[in-house]
């Protein structure tokens, strides 16, 4: 690796950002870009697209006549560019590896507040499969190339082998994408409309193994420290892989307690019980067989049961009796083009719509005034 030091103006048309590079998109407050538009003080470290590894990306550059890459400096490129910059200061690395680009750029950004948890989660879990040797040696390799500590490496790679729809717990609600919140909202506990009134013991904590009327709507950001608390005990990670419902509703409740009562959560975690499978032959593709199910809907055909676990699985509800519920719930929007929050109220509705369609209501009402 070169340590050359020495600054050329590069023009803006002949960077572009490293493939390497962690940061996405950075966002450019007022403030920085108007400071950069007065000049940039700290030069960016680039390095020639030529060294670029990946040889589909580097193509790619070349055609569109970039000359450098960024390894460092994203955010400063991306407000000169605002700024309607020409060129910028840079400090030229040859010989620079993608390995070493990747651990250059996550150095240069590890104190980085705007870079959320499951983020770091998987730059650092990428970097560590770019690695060989024990987990151990690979650990001590990530602290030893970027300077990030031990522990927190090891916290890291704990979330980064959780489920994705679990992940959307760490972002903030605003952070998540239409597809998590679509996924947070059919396996949280009863789903809502935005409108829907809310209980007034929505704005306080529930009590213990209970969840807040708004929590059903749009789950709390669970803390990075609670995760990683509850991710090292074995019971809770068999949770997550057994049922995710669950292990989501005690990590929420863990949130709303506190870190003091991840032991309480722990306890139910570890007495949890799996729902009791069906003595029938399995079938490809089902995991389980809900009795219950088959004799409240009479889904007695194996085609309709593999359909079935196709749509829980596409919507990621926790059994097929969630899944179920929730087609008749859309079936009764289709029908009456009435998006009720949950099924209870939905049957209850239509019932009432039927009666008064059919002029019971009002002869009862009739029956009542004589």
């Amino acid at each position: 690796m070169s340590n050359q030091k020495e600054i050329k103006e590069i023009p803006l048309s002949a960077l572009a950002p490293d493939p390497m590079n962690i940061r996405d998109a950075p966002k450019i407050d007022d403030d920085f870009r108007e400071s950069i538009a007065r000049g940039v003080i700290e030069p960016l470290i680039v390095r020639p697209v030529d060294e670029v590894e990946d040889k589909k990306a580097r193509e790619k550059l070349t055609s569109e006549g970039k000359q450098y890459v960024i390894t460092a400096g994203v955010r400063r490129y991306e407000a000169a560019l605002q700024a309607d910059l020409n060129s910028v200061p840079c400090i030229v690395r040859e010989k620079l590896s993608d390995l070493e680009a990747r651990c250059l750029s996550i150095s240069e950004n590890k104190h980085r507040k705007d870079i959320p948890p499951e983020k770091w989660a998987e730059i650092i879990k990428d970097l560590y499969n770019r690695l060989e040797g024990p987990k151990e040696q690979r650990v001590l390799k990530i602290k030893e190339m970027t300077g990030i500590g031990y522990g927190t490496i090891k916290e890291y790679l704990l979330l980064s082998d959780l489920p994705p729809d679990f992940k959307a717990r760490l972002k903030e609600p605003e952070e998540r994408s239409d597809f998590e919140k679509e996924v947070l909202a059919k396996t949280s506990p009863a789903r809502s409309q935005e409108n829907a009134p809310i209980d007034k013991r929505s704005q306080e904590i529930a009590p213990f193994g209970e969840l807040p009327t708004k929590a059903h709507i749009e789950p709390i950001r669970v803390p990075q420290k609670v995760i990683v608390k509850l991710v090292q005990d074995d019971h809770f990670r068999k949770l997550i892989r057994k049922d995710p419902f669950k292990a989501h509703t005690l990590a929420t409740i863990a949130a709303l307690k506190g870190r003091d009562r991840v032991g309480e959560v722990l306890r139910l975690a570890k007495e949890w019980k799996p729902p009791r499978r069906s003595d029938l032959k399995p079938v490809k593709g089902v995991d389980y067989l809900d009795m219950k199910l088959e004799l409240e809907y009479r889904l007695i055909g194996w085609d309709v049961l593999e359909a079935l676990e196709e749509y829980r699985k596409r919507f990621n509800f926790p059994d097929l009796t969630a899944a179920a519920n929730d087609i008749l719930l859309h079936a009764i929007w289709e029908q009456t083009g009435i998006e009720y929050p949950d099924l209870k109220m939905a049957v209850r509705g239509t019932i009432v719509r039927y009666l008064d369609r059919k002029g019971y209501l009002r002869t009862v009402a009739e029956e009542v005034k004589k």
